[in-house]
């Protein structure tokens, strides 16, 4: 895969994808692939095989504060006081230690920059502007299946939609108007899916590193004050911790080599491949080889009875 400068990238239109460092090379080999579940898994995603993505600067930093909250919940469903959701409180210590695991871990991570065809049939495209966000239609149905048990007084408290939780962890920028997908959580079409390593490009800051922390607060810094009327209160707190644990950071010191860039081992790459149930080209090979045996059984069997047997079109699992 190629890299390209932030300073080439025009951040009003460009299609983020958020990935680990030790993905590269299985990247550049097979191509960035539909998930189905995964590390990342949430909701239904088991289900729903597709590649995430965000829109724009103001998607890519939404998205920051968004995964924020998401480990911020995390920590507090598994903190020994008991749960509390988030938004009725806050608890700080949980905060600071969520802001740790977001720095540590965006060190690990990339930027990818994907080129993807916008349309609404997907075998010509690979995403719609009005496609639907599958998270909000699992949670539209559960506040349905709790409505009707609340009017058969089989529940006390009566639901809403969103859940306060989701609604918190969506961030006040979040539509729940509408099912359509925001910018900073969307998605290809259902369905298995690859986008070749020509469509894609590693992002570099201007200071030539590739990991995700440098390129995030080097967007943060240059974008921020255009999107004022944006509220990012979690990503802001965040980036103020981030920028001053990033000063004394010996990995970001002068001369210290670029993170994005190290040698991937191949244990950590087949791990990778193994969680994301990556599809080699090897296993690609193999399966072209038994498409073309079968079509030369049929061939044969066809010469055989003197007449012809009908293919059958492949199954369109696209909307699965």
């Amino acid at each position: 895969m190629k890299y390209i400068k932030t300073n080439k990238i025009d951040y009003g239109h460009t299609f983020f994808h958020f990935s680990r460092i030790d993905s590269r090379d299985s990247i550049a080999k097979n191509g960035l692939q539909s998930v189905a579940g995964g590390e990342n898994e949430a909701g239904n995603d088991k289900n729903n095989p597709t590649i995430y993505f965000s829109y724009g600067i103001d998607g890519m930093l939404k998205a920051i504060d968004v995964w924020i909250r998401w480990e911020y919940n995390n920590f507090a469903k598994k903190s020994k006081s008991g749960y509390i959701p988030p938004h009725r409180h806050i608890e700080q210590s949980l905060m600071k230690k969520t802001y740790e695991k977001i720095y540590h871990d965006f060190k690990q991570r990339i930027y990818l920059k994907v080129d993807l065809i916008e349309g609404q049939n997907p075998q010509t495209s690979d995403f719609s502007f009005d496609g639907i966000d599958q998270k909000k239609i699992d949670a539209y149905e559960i506040y349905k299946r709790e409505m009707k048990r609340f009017e058969r007084r089989e529940q006390k408290w009566k639901p809403v939609y969103p859940n306060p939780v989701m609604q918190w962890m969506y961030g006040p920028y979040s539509d729940f108007t509408t099912f359509k997908q925001d910018n900073w959580n969307m998605n290809t079409h259902i369905g298995e899916r690859i986008i070749p390593s020509d469509r894609l490009e590693i992002i570099e800051n201007e200071e030539g590193r590739t990991d995700a922390l440098s390129v995030a607060i080097e967007a943060y810094n240059s974008y921020r004050s255009k999107l004022q009327d944006l509220d990012l209160s979690t990503l802001d707190d965040f980036m103020s911790f981030a920028q001053e644990l990033y000063k004394k950071d010996k990995d970001y010191a002068e001369g210290a080599p670029d993170l994005g860039r190290r040698i991937i081992k191949k244990e950590e790459e087949l791990k990778y491949q193994r969680i994301n149930h990556v599809k080699t080209h090897a296993g690609g090979c193999r399966l072209a080889l038994l498409q073309r045996a079968s079509s030369y059984i049929n061939a044969k069997f066809r010469e055989a009875q003197g007449k012809d047997i009908s293919n059958t079109e492949g199954f369109d699992v696209s909307d699965r």
